[in-house]
């Protein structure tokens, strides 16, 4: 039993990070939608608990070792996965970045010496980091967010009459959100997807990660859609909405919930980023780290909300492809 639910906090954890924990997914994929926004919710979060189960079955059943064998080594899919696991990090160490300087008023500068420490010791400890990193925090994540859910918010508290101008979407349809919502999340949960070989998981065992994961995430997602609901849309112009939303809620419930974004960021970040290190040159590992947290201090010049609304809809489109490129991979070689 410890192995299923050690499974379901990686891919809980792999997949709430910065954007997620923070309310900026919430709000760019579902919030915008309206009621629709929580079918959305529902529909992505099945949908990332099926395909999960199915990658997991079929990792056990083909004695499949790598991401490379996977999608069967072609060099595109390979190629686009790590240019987005890349990216990912560079927006969940920006997201770090952001948090720090947002909750302390810390100038920028302390605010990325302390997310490149963070991020490259989490890298040193490599895969077993990841599982005693996301057995003892995801249970508290999972807590910090339906906390939000039991207050009474103030209204006043954000001008709520305070005219803003809604950006335009990359889609005007609900369904298509949700869908690209749930694929580029599985872009990140299918390199870690693949230690799941040493856990020997059963077909029902499988199917029983999946299902838990995709209720999890579904209720968090919708306990963050009902929050961020309450000030929309003038939640809009704040960069971690629901780190200033728990902040109305009283000093001890803020702390609690900064500290879940704190550690929703990093779990993610370090999923992203040491997947894309297994996938370069194994031997350069050490260096590899360092070279990419310093890339990504560039990188979160740019801003954290908008690396969220410009890449994570693109690549969506990439997790698609990706999603019917490993079925097709997979009929092709006669598996199942």
């Amino acid at each position: 039993m410890k192995n299923i639910f050690t499974c379901i906090f990686i891919i809980i954890g792999t997949i709430i990070g910065a954007g997620f924990a923070s309310g900026q997914e919430i709000l760019s994929f579902f919030n915008r939608f309206g009621t629709n926004g929580m079918f959305g919710i529902i529909l992505a979060c099945m949908i990332i608990g099926i395909v999960s189960s199915v990658i997991i079955i079929l990792i056990e059943k083909n004695k499949i070792n790598s991401y490379e064998e996977l999608v069967k080594n072609n060099k595109i899919i390979i190629w686009m996965m790590q240019i987005f696991l890349f990216i990912c990090f560079c927006i969940m160490m920006t997201g770090l970045i952001t948090f720090f300087t947002q909750l302390f008023g810390i100038p920028a500068t302390i605010s990325k010496t302390i997310s490149f420490l963070i991020c490259i010791l989490l890298l040193l400890k490599r895969f077993e980091g990841i599982e005693k990193v996301n057995f003892v925090l995801i249970p508290l994540i999972i807590l910090g967010v339906i906390m939000l859910l039991f207050n009474d918010y103030d209204k006043s508290i954000i001008d709520t009459n305070n005219a803003i101008v809604i950006p335009a979407g990359f889609t005007e349809n609900w369904l298509i959100s949700a869908i690209l919502y749930a694929s580029y999340n599985l872009i990140i949960a299918f390199p870690v997807l693949t230690n799941f070989k040493k856990y020997s998981l059963s077909k029902g065992q499988a199917l029983l990660v999946g299902m838990l994961s995709a209720f999890f995430l579904a209720v968090m997602g919708l306990v963050i859609y009902f929050v961020c609901q309450k000030f929309y849309p003038q939640i809009l112009t704040i960069e971690i909405p629901t780190l200033q939303i728990a902040e109305f809620c009283g000093k001890n419930i803020s702390v609690f919930y900064s500290a879940v974004i704190m550690f929703a960021i990093i779990t993610t970040a370090f999923s992203t980023g040491y997947s894309f290190l297994r996938m370069r040159d194994e031997k350069n590992y050490v260096r590899n780290a360092f070279l990419i947290c310093t890339l990504a201090l560039a990188f979160s010049n740019i801003g954290f909300s908008k690396l969220i609304n410009t890449f994570f809809p693109l690549f969506g489109i990439v997790g698609v492809v990706q999603i019917i490129g490993i079925i097709v991979f997979q009929i092709k070689n006669g598996r199942s």
